[in-house]
Order: C-alpha cells, then sequence, then structure tokens
C-alpha cells in the first residue's frame, strides 16, 4: 500500500438519511479512533432532506463542495455510516492514488464482493478528485455509484491501492437495506461518455441547513433544486419529471 501524503486536513464525509442509531454509533466511535491517530480530521454529516430515492454519490460532491468553507482539506474520506473500522494500523490518510479502506467489509463476510469494488470507504486527495470530476449526480436508489467511481478512476490514469484485508476489516452496523436504483447498471454503462458532463462540475443543490459542532458539520441538502437539463446531460431533465410525481 502507498503511503500517506499527509495527515493533515482530513475530511470526512458521511451521507445520511434516516439512520439515527448508526450515526451516533458511528460517532461515538470514528472520534476516538481519529484522535489516536493524531490527526487533524473534521466530520461533514450530508443529510438527504428529500423522501425521494437517495443520492449517495451527490452526498459526497455537496459534501466536498461544502467542506471549503469550514477549513483547508487537502484529503477525502469519503465514509458510509454503518461502517466502523476495527484495526489501529488503518491510516485514515490519502495516498497518491486513490485508497479503498475498507476491503475486509464484515457486509461481505470481511472479503471484497469483487476485484473492483470501491464502497464503502474510499480516500482521494483533492487533485485525484477532481481527476474524475467527483462522483456522477445521476444514482437515485442504491446501487452502481460505486462502479461508476471505479470507471472514472481508471478512465483519469489512476490506480486504486488497497490495504490488507486484516487492516481493512470494518465491522457493519446493522440496517434495513436501501431500495436498490432501477438505472444503476444502465447508468454504469455509459460511465466513461458522462464524466466530464456529470460530476462536481455540475452539481446543483439547495444548502438548507449547515451546523458546526466541534469536530462535525451537519448538513441538510436539497440536492434536487437547480436540477436543470444540460446540453448533453438529458439524465437530467429525465430526474426532474420523475421527482415531482413521486
Amino acid at each position: 500500500m502507498s503511503a500517506c501524503l499527509s495527515k493533515e486536513g482530513v475530511a470526512i464525509v458521511v451521507p445520511y438519511r434516516n439512520r439515527e442509531e448508526q450515526l451516533r454509533v458511528f460517532i461515538k466511535e470514528i472520534v476516538p479512533f481519529l484522535q489516536r491517530q493524531n490527526i487533524s480530521f473534521h466530520i461533514f454529516i450530508i443529510e438527504q432532506s428529500q423522501k425521494a430515492g437517495f443520492n449517495r454519490a451527490k452526498l459526497f460532491n455537496i459534501g466536498y463542495k461544502e467542506s471549503k468553507s469550514v477549513g483547508n482539506f487537502s484529503c477525502f474520506i469519503f465514509h458510509d455510516v454503518d461502517l466502523i473500522p476495527t484495526s489501529p494500523d488503518n491510516y485514515y490518510c490519502c495516498a497518491s492514488n486513490p485508497k479503498h479502506m475498507s476491503v475486509g467489509n464484515e457486509k461481505f463476510n470481511f472479503n471484497l464482493p469483487y476485484g473492483d469494488y470501491v464502497g464503502g470507504v474510499l480516500a482521494m486527495t483533492t487533485e485525484s478528485f477532481l481527476k474524475t470530476n467527483g462522483f456522477s449526480n445521476a444514482y437515485f436508489g442504491w446501487g452502481g455509484e460505486d462502479d461508476e467511481m471505479n470507471v472514472r478512476i481508471k478512465s483519469a490514469g489512476l490506480k486504486t491501492v488497497r490495504p490488507s484485508v486484516i487492516v481493512g476489516r470494518n465491522k457493519a452496523l446493522r440496517h434495513v437495506q436501501a431500495v436498490a436504483g432501477k438505472d444503476g447498471l444502465k447508468l454504469v454503462e455509459t460511465a466513461k461518455q458522462r464524466i466530464t458532463s456529470d460530476g462536481i462540475n455540475t452539481l446543483n443543490y439547495a444548502l438548507l441547513a449547515k451546523n458546526t459542532d466541534g469536530l462535525t458539520t451537519h448538513i441538510k441538502a436539497d440536492i434536487n433544486a437547480g436540477l436543470i437539463p444540460r446540453a448533453g446531460n438529458f439524465l437530467y431533465l429525465i430526474f426532474s419529471i420523475v421527482m415531482i410525481f413521486i
């Protein structure tokens, strides 16, 4: 595994909705874990306001953008709320390439579900994140967005690095599985074509609330606000119409 570039300015970005118990346990566990690593960090909880399909990837993009008004972060760790690291050697910092940190995931019997999987916990420098144009904004519902990020990483000439299964072991907090998205597989098929037209450079949302308390900032966002059709990105129009009738 590549060595850490820096232990300074680490933003932990956590997408969230309706998982109060998991969030409480996550904060209780992750804060002392990170403090023991003696890193400068801040946790961003990004909450989606709508009852429509959960858009995990877009919340990651919002967390990246909103972090800029809180501090100067050079490393971003995109982190599911239901995963807790167990090894003190799983250092929460970035490498020159994207680093997939939840290799030994309890949800998958402490293994990778498949070789290119980058879901769960993914660390990226600002430079790497911008090379991929961030995450896609198009994935409503569970599944597909991580596979697209894998495509984006490879298309940017980057390579995913990982700790060992033992070092990257994570326990999983129990919760009800999210509803799967209907278009995830189709979207992944067009991932390469949408990299420049769907991502951090086309991010639209409305900030509803932003509260900082010590080491955490809780953000609530309307992710459907400002969804305007763009040339070559007809998906935005389709999603806007669908959301009106949900």
